[in-house]
This record gives C-alpha cells, structure tokens and sequence, in this order.
C-alpha cells in the first residue's frame, strides 16, 4: 500500500486535568505523527494516558500546550463547532460499549452522524446516505437486523453496526476505543478482521486498547506510560490476505418510513421515541401541567358561557329596561303622602317628548288577578296589559302559536289575549272538550272576565316559555290583554312607575338619574323617587365571573408552575441518565446548539402533548356540562359545541411557553457536558 501524507501531526503536547497547583499532568510533552492509511495501536497499561490520548485525538478535549492538527488544521484554534463540524466529518468512532442508543432502529443508529453533517443534506442527499447506510449493514453480515432494536442484537452484532455508523460518512479516521472489550473471542477475531480489511482498503485507522491480540492486529504500535511515549514499533499486523468481509446480502433493502427523509423532523421523532420509552414517568410529569391547562380552558369557556346564559336570561326578562318609580318606603314618612302618580294622558307625553332623543318610556301597570270562567270552570288569573308592541319586544317576548295583537286591537281595546306557555295547561280543566276537539288549543277558546274587567275576550297567542330565574313564578300562567281595553273599564289613568329603554350608547344609569331629578322637579322636590338598573345588576354579576375566571386562571397558572417545575426537574433526571447519549451526539458531531435543540423539543413536546391533552379534556368536559345543562334548561341553555378559542389559545400558548421556559435551564446545562467525561460516565 503506497503511504500518503500526514493525516495527525502532534507536536510538544501536554494535557492536565485540572488548573490549580493539584491538576494531574496525564499526558507530558508527546510528539507523533500518524500518516493517512496506517494502521496504528495505541496501547499502554491502566493510568498510561491513552485514553487521555484518545479523547485528544478524536478531538472531545483540547489539550493546553502544545500542536495536535488534524489534517493540517490545528484545533487548538477552533471554535466548539467548527471542532464538532471537524469531528463528524474527519473521524469516525468505535467505542467498547458501542453506545448504540436503545430507542432507535440499528438503521438509525448508522445514520444518526448525518442528523449533526453540515451544510444539512437535503432529502435526495439523505435517501443517498441511507442507500449507503444499508450497504454498509450488508457488507458487515447484519442487513437484516436493520431495522431492529439494540437490544435484540447480540453484542457482535452491535459492534458492527457501531463501525458501520463510524463509515457512514466515510471519515478520513477510524478511532476505536477498546472494541473488543465487550465482546467474546469468536466476535472479537471477527471485529479484528474488519479493522485490517478497511486499513486494506486504504483506510486511516486507530486502535486505543491494552489486549495484546488486538494490538498484534495493527502495522504500528504506540506504547505509553505515565503519559509519555515509551515505544513506537512498525509490526506485520494482520494481512489483507487472511481477512474478508462478508458479501452484501442480495435481498431487497428494507424501505424506512418516509419521515426519515425530512432532517427537520429528526429531532422530533427521536423526541417522540424518548418520550414514548418511560410512558408512566412521562404521564406522571404531564400531570400538573394537564391539570393547569384543563382548569384554564374550562373557566374560561363555562364562565364566556355562563356570561352569554346569564345575558340571554337578563334579555329575556326585559332587562335593557329601567323601572323608575315612587319609593314607597320612604314615603311611608313623607308628610307630604303618597304620590298619585303620572297621568297617561296629561303627564305622559311631554315626558315622552322630553326624553325622546335618549329613549323610549311607557308607563307601568300593575298586574291583578281576578275571577274568569275558563273552560266552564270559575277560576283565578292573573292579568297584565300591554301598551304597546315595544312592550312586547322590550320584554324579550315570542309568540310561538297564534299570532301577536294587531295594532286596531290595540288601540282600540280589542278584546282579545296572549296566555303564557303554561296557561292552558294550569287553568284549563283536564277534561275540558276543547284540548281534543281544537287542533289549535288554546287557540280560539273564549274566556269569561268576571270582575275588574267584565267582558269576554278570545286567546289569539301563546308567548314562549320564559325563564323564571330573575321573575316572578307564575309569569307563564298569566294572561295579557291590550292596554286600552284595561283603560276602557276603568277609571284609573294614573300610575306610579314607568319604564324606560335607552336607545343605544345612552348610559342607563345617566338616564335613569335624569328620569328621576325629572320627576322630582315636576312635583316640586315633594316626593321620593328610586330608579332600579337591571343593567347594572347584569355588570356585577359580570364582574363576579370575570373575577371568579381570574382567580381560577390563576390558580390553573398555579398548577402549570408546579407542573412546570416538575417537568425541569424530570429533564434534569433524563439528563443525568442519558449522559452518555450526550456524549455520544457530541463526539458524532453534535454542537451544543444541537444538543440545546434536542432536549428542548423533548420539552416543548411534553409541554404541548399536555397542553393539547388538557385542552381536549377541558373542552370535553365542558360540553359534557353544556349537555346537562341543555337538559336541564332548554329555553335557556341552547344545544351548541362549546369551544372558547381564547381558552384554547391561552392553554396551547401557556404549555408551549412552559416548555420553552422550563426546558431551556436543563438544556443549557445538558450542552455544556464536556463529551469526553460524559462518555466515561456510569
């Protein structure tokens, strides 16, 4: 074989660890020079420095005096990445553990140097490393194990997959760590054999071991002790001759899944895997954060909806309107009496007309009951008027059979009536003809006023149901007659509260204010006047949710923090498990940006996977509780898919801040492991 240049060239190298006046001097002022295709043995006993040599060679340290280049580039002068760009393109490493990571396929072991190769191979350029990554597998006999896990190989078998990975990117070096070590006769003759065929082959490789079979294996052997150079002897080695690699296998290469083809994706799925590998832990740590996330989304969604129940509820009972009126307990010691009210034909209109440009006022009538002959039976109803058909909208009222009064009946008493959705039900007898003989019922019935009012007047409608949360009970069984034909049998034009509905943009509490100094300039501040604000009523009730929503957001912040806490301190332990992984990825090239990327995905995915899970279960339930609600209530709570998406934004946003915040201290920390100590880690 025609030797070639320099490929190492160590001048006056010295290495000790430590900087104080203590620091142990392992390697003392070594010089050597090793030439692209030998192969070289570095041997020595215990405590020699080799291993010291190694971590200098295969550049996972930097020594502090002295020259190592490495292709004529002298790493003393490199930054850490261009070191580890260096590391995964120039040298490829063996160790005696193998350090094969358990969680990924013997196919993604070999390719695991591509994930740190720099410029980042595009997705033709990556198929074609995978090509090679499979012909490498089938030369070295275990093609078929490649899709495999580590730990159903043999440990033969994981050794050569190390080496195969150690190919991949066919480095200018091959750097073995005691490959044998782990390894039984029979496997380590086979190894051995490999070794001498790639040097055959033309390749540069080392060898850093102190079992004399293996070192009899190398064309030149380098002896230390006590971190000196003691012997440096060219020997026959093994022959080209004597050794062979097995025949790539002729059968069709297994085809991986087409995610292996996207670089970006790498780091997720590896995160994925390592995840997926301590399922109840990783359940465990989620749980905080799933928790924080659920109580988050769930309040902010049934509190948005209990706002709009709350809002429809308060629509539905006319509470856009202000009641403004005498107050009768603080006339109670008036020395003036009682007000007699306003007259709805005198006073009503100028007021009216005063207000006009700021809202709509009518006057109120009490309701009475009285006696009635309904279905044939003398009973009790209870009976309220209506003005106008703004009272009827204002009120937030529907007609859902029948049909509304027309508006000569309501100038001019018609006598006709609209009953509540129970009406029918309470107040006709059960055997009453008319429930099977009118398809219409009570549409049509007459009934029979015996009293304030003496007249008969037919039901023309029936209002829907109203909710009876903020009203009186019976508001469903009242029965509700045009306003004149009240006016029309009685003598009573007067009444002592009014309503007012605010045009839009006016203050309501501004207006009602202005109502009652109204009120109290016209009877010459002689009576005491009150003003009820149902939307003010509305706004406290408001303000309660939101601060409820608040402190129980915070209290979901709480959980997030505590299930944050735990998820650093569950990286902390990943990372002091996975040492040597970490080693691993730097000495195959990884920077510390890559390492930093690696965990922090690992986190930010366990922080979204909570995230989305929390969010999923806080919406689930929410709807749950939507459905009991329906159920329960359906005029009031309608059938509908509960889905805030400030909730869902908050809590997604929440868990991926969460990973980013809480990941970041233990990825930091994992980055600057120095390679060569995290290797030697037990």
């Amino acid at each position: 074989m025609k030797e070639q240049g320099t490929l190492i060239d160590i001048h006056s190298l010295s290495y000790r660890y430590g900087r104080d006046a203590a620091a142990f001097l392992a390697l003392k002022n070594i010089s050597l020079q090793i030439k692209q295709g030998e192969f070289v043995a570095i041997t020595g006993a215990s405590g020699s420095g080799k291993s010291t040599l190694m971590n200098l060679l295969g550049t996972l340290a930097t020594a502090q005096d002295g020259v190592f280049a490495i292709e004529g580039e002298n790493t003393a002068h490199l930054h850490p990445d261009a070191l580890a760009s260096l590391r995964n393109r120039t040298i490829g490493f063996v160790f005696q553990q193998f350090h094969l990571l358990p969680r990924l396929t013997i196919l993604e072991n070999v390719m695991l140097p591509l994930n740190y190769m720099q410029p980042r191979p595009d997705a033709d350029e990556r198929a074609r490393y995978q090509q090679r990554a499979m012909e490498l597998l089938g030369r070295l006999g275990i093609q078929d194990q490649a899709l495999k896990l580590p730990t159903n190989l043999s440990g033969g078998q994981k050794q050569r997959a190390a080496i195969a990975r150690s190919l991949l990117l066919d480095p200018a070096v091959i750097l073995a760590d005691e490959p044998t070590g782990a390894l039984d006769s029979h496997s380590s003759s086979e190894v051995m054999k490999i070794f001498a065929q790639l040097h055959a082959e033309g390749r540069t490789v080392i060898l850093i071991t102190h079992d004399p079979e293996v070192t009899r294996a190398a064309k030149r052997r380098i002896e230390l002790k006590d971190g000196t150079v003691v012997g440096d002897h060219e020997q026959p080695g093994l022959t080209a001759e004597t050794t062979s690699l097995p025949k790539p296998s002729t059968t069709e290469l297994p085809k991986p899944g087409w995610l292996s083809n996207w670089q970006s994706l790498a780091p997720l799925r590896q995160a994925w895997q390592a995840l997926v590998s301590s399922k109840l832990r990783t359940a465990l740590t989620c749980l905080g954060l799933i928790i924080g996330v659920t109580s988050i989304t769930t309040m902010l969604t049934l509190g948005s909806a209990a706002q709009d129940v709350i809002l429809k509820i308060f629509d539905r009972s006319g509470a856009d309107r202000i009641y403004i009126g005498l107050d009768y307990q603080a006339s109670r010691t008036n020395s003036n009496g009682y007000w007699q009210g306003l007259h709805i034909d005198q006073d009503l209109p100028s007021m009216q007309a005063t207000f006009a440009a700021y809202g709509r006022i009518s006057m109120l009538w009490g309701d009475f009951n009285q006696n009635a002959v309904v279905g044939g039976v003398s009973t009790e109803v209870k009976i309220d008027s209506m003005g106008n058909h703004h009272d009827f909208i204002d009120q937030g009222l529907k007609i859902t059979k029948g049909r509304m009064f027309a508006p000569h009946e309501m100038e001019s008493a018609g006598a006709v009536a609209l009953v509540g959705s129970d009406f029918a039900q309470s107040m006709f007898p059960k055997q009453y003809p008319g429930r099977y003989t009118n398809p219409q019922f009570p549409i049509g019935e007459v009934i029979s006023l015996r009293g304030r009012l003496q007249t008969a007047v037919t039901i023309i409608g029936v209002m829907g149901k109203r909710d009876t949360t903020f009203s009186e009970k019976d508001i469903n069984a009242r029965m509700f007659v045009p306003l004149s034909l009240l006016m029309h049998y009685t003598t009573e034009k007067r009444s002592t509260w009014i309503s007012v509905v605010p045009k839009p943009g006016v203050s309501h509490r501004w207006l009602a204010d202005s109502v009652v100094h109204y009120l109290k300039l016209k009877t010459a501040m002689k009576y005491p006047f009150r003003a009820e604000v149902p939307e003010e009523t509305i706004g406290q009730i408001m303000l309660f949710i939101t601060i409820f929503q608040a402190l129980t957001t915070l209290i979901g912040g709480l959980c997030i923090l505590v299930g944050g806490i735990g998820i650093m301190n569950i990286m902390l332990v990943t990372i002091a498990e996975r040492i040597k992984e970490i080693g691993l990825r730097k000495a195959l090239g990884a920077t510390g940006h890559d390492i930093v990327r690696q965990f922090l995905v690992e986190c930010m995915l366990l922080c979204v996977v909570s995230g989305v899970v929390g969010t999923v279960i806080g919406a689930v339930f929410c709807n749950v509780v939507a459905l009991v609600g329906h159920a329960a209530l359906p005029e009031v709570i309608p059938r509908q898919l509960l889905l805030n998406p400030l909730g869902l934004i908050l809590g997604l946003g929440t868990a991926v801040f969460c990973g980013m915040t809480f990941g970041m201290m233990p990825a930091l920390r994992a980055s600057k492991l120095d390679p060569s100590e995290a290797l030697r880690s037990e």
